[in-house]
């Protein structure tokens, strides 16, 4: 559901992609695949703020089977269908899975999960939501 432009996210200099500054507003991983080219494509945004639910807030009641339809910038369309919810600790997101180069069409979508840990804190884990190019 949702309908926004997103805005493009670079790996910073301590190796974590950059998140977008608007809760708002998702990004996705602009020196990564593009939705529908090789690779994963991915997408990510926040839970919440503490203003209330965020763009990703949705995500983690993604399903297996579930479809997600990207509009590229041209615009045309790239379906997917997700195959897989994982939840993992920070700092063992499973890179080479998440952030895939090569390989058939992908999307990924990340956003914040598991316990709430306070401010400047945020959450203690990460839901990657792996999806397919439907067919």
């Amino acid at each position: 559901g949702l309908d926004e432009r997103l805005t493009g996210l670079r790996v910073q200099q301590d190796g974590h992609l950059a998140v977008p500054t608007d809760p708002a507003r998702a990004g996705w991983w602009s020196d990564g695949p593009r939705p529908g080219e090789n690779g994963a494509a991915v997408l990510v945004g926040h839970l919440d703020s503490e203003k209330g639910p965020a763009a990703f807030y949705h995500v983690a009641s993604l399903r297996p089977g579930a479809r997600v339809t990207v509009t590229r910038a041209d615009g045309s369309t790239v379906a997917f269908v997700v195959r897989a919810l994982r939840q993992y600790e920070k700092n063992a997101v499973p890179d080479s899975q998440v952030y895939a180069t090569s390989g058939p069409p992908a999307l990924r979508l990340i956003t914040c999960g598991g316990a709430y840990e306070g401010p400047g804190r945020g959450y203690q884990d990460n839901v990657v939501v792996f999806a397919a190019l439907a067919d």
